[in-house]
């Protein structure tokens, strides 16, 4: 069976500054949130005929900001902000032993603390993006838009046991 929630929230304001300024701001975060039982299996490290299985837990969360600045005139509109996220996740998948009330499926005196996990890892992503740009009006038909962007992005990842390798993987 699984478990699955979700949410959304956010906080905006939108303000007339002036007759040609406006402010719109919008704090935000989301979720998702998973546990999920499921790759049945017969044979567990403690019995070759007990019900095993993996329990699967992925859980996100961002938290993000957007905001704009504009200036409106009689040749055209001025626009510059920004957007800012960070997002953590944290996901596991560990071998449980159900004929033991679900605790952990790892063979009786073993010493290795990642030997019943398919995977563990955390996470985590920064997006950052500011603009400009002035939506010229040449003329009734043409509106040219100059602008200028810059992205940046940095993602973090910490895993003492990764999904493909078995081994521990960190970078930033």
């Amino acid at each position: 069976y699984q478990d699955k929630n979700t949410d959304m929230e956010y906080l905006g304001v939108h303000s007339d500054l002036s007759e040609t300024w406006q402010l719109d701001n919008k704090l935000y975060t989301y979720a998702y949130t998973n546990g999920s039982h499921e790759s049945a299996y017969v044979g567990t490290k403690s019995s070759k005929t007990a019900m095993g299985g993996y329990y699967k837990v992925n859980n996100y969360r961002a938290w993000g900001d957007t905001f704009e600045l504009a200036h409106t005139d009689d040749k055209g509109q001025f626009r510059t902000g920004g957007w800012y996220e960070y997002t953590g996740n944290d996901r596991s998948s560990v071998a449980l032993d159900y004929s033991r009330g679900g605790a952990t499926d790892v063979k009786p005196g073993g010493s290795n603390p990642y030997a019943p996990y398919k995977y563990t890892m955390n996470d985590r992503l920064r997006t950052t993006q500011l603009y400009a740009e002035y939506a010229w009006q040449a003329s009734e038909a043409l509106t040219i838009t100059p602008a200028v962007k810059n992205v940046g992005f940095t993602r973090y990842i910490d895993t003492p046991y990764n999904q493909g390798t078995k081994l521990p993987l960190t970078y930033d």
